[in-house]
């Protein structure tokens, strides 16, 4: 009897200190913020990728830049104040949920050549090209709680917890409120040109604070 006791209590001493609330075991630790990376933007690539959820023609555009992250205690925690995430206070995977810092103001989209007899070169295609993204930034100001009940975008993409999707025309972007929003964006076509073949876009994205371009190249 006087064993079994005494293996009961090593048992549990072991527990006890191999298990400490501050040491999980899962990869994660505590972070008062839910964001974890904020991204300076400061260019943009722009690839061809296949969705199964849509079959209509699409391109995403991937933002690149200099990254501050939570562990850039003072700047991050500046940044982090001003979205107002400073009480999530729950564990989260270390340099997860990374969004570009800064707000989507507009975009432009150009064909090098006459894409239809109503846009023709240098017209502004943005209102026949949807756009899609997610963002955490209301559910952060919400209190770390879903304002949307909406949990995948118009084309079937879901994104991770807290993140809800923004679905617009293009050439409507100036009407939400895209802040903080994932490092890659889907843009993708409602027309089709007037004629079969190969056409090159000039993809303008404006920022509150800057502007990124590049081009993309599309068989229709």
């Amino acid at each position: 009897m006087k064993k079994i006791t005494l293996l009961v209590i090593v048992f549990f001493a072991i527990m006890q200190f191999s298990c400490k609330d501050d040491e999980p075991l899962d990869g994660t630790t505590f972070s008062k913020s839910f964001i974890q990376v904020y991204r300076n933007a400061d260019s943009i690539d722009i690839k061809l990728e296949s969705n199964d959820t849509c079959t209509l023609p699409m391109f995403i555009v991937y933002f690149s830049g200099e990254d501050c992250s939570i562990g850039d205690s003072v700047k991050f925690n500046n940044i982090a104040a001003k979205n107002n995430d400073i009480s999530y206070n729950k564990n989260l995977v270390p340099y997860s949920n990374i969004v570009v810092y800064d707000t989507l103001t507009a975009i432009s989209v150009v064909c090098s050549q006459d894409f239809s007899s109503k846009y023709t070169h240098g017209v502004n295609l943005s209102e026949i090209i949807n756009f899609c993204s997610f963002t955490p930034y209301n559910f952060i100001q919400n209190g770390y709680k879903y304002t949307n009940l909406k949990r995948q975008s118009d084309i079937g993409l879901r994104y991770d917890y807290g993140y809800e999707p923004i679905d617009c025309v293009s050439s409507e972007i100036h009407t939400q409120q895209v802040k903080c929003f994932a490092p890659y964006c889907y843009f993708y076509f409602t027309e089709h040109p007037s004629i079969s073949g190969t056409y090159t876009f000039e993809v303008t994205i404006k920022l509150s604070e800057k502007t990124l371009k590049n081009t993309v190249t599309m068989e229709f």
